[in-house]
């Protein structure tokens, strides 16, 4: 995990911010290597202060649920808590 992961994800706790982590190039490296990334991610993503609730998605459907949560139609829902990893999304 790179320093501006962290970085970006200080900033988004600091702004109260909804937040969406994106793997890319997975196809570059093994699935050993993608599972320790997304392993090291949740990690973060459940560390004390931050407390941002993880989602695993993996197809179109769970991107769009995902989406829901994020900007749901009632303004009283705080689902700033909640984040995202997407990994192997394919069009």
């Amino acid at each position: 995990i790179a320093g501006t992961t962290r970085e970006h994800l200080g900033l988004t706790m600091a702004l109260d911010m909804r937040l969406f982590v994106v793997i890319n190039k997975i196809d570059t490296v093994s699935k050993q290597v993608l599972e320790q990334c997304i392993e090291k991610i949740q990690s973060l993503l459940n560390s004390p202060g931050c407390v941002k609730m993880a989602a695993l998605i993996q197809n179109e459907d769970q991107a769009i649920t995902a989406a829901h949560r994020f900007y749901p139609n009632d303004d009283s829902s705080n689902s700033s808590s909640f984040s995202s990893v997407l990994t192997g999304l394919s069009s």
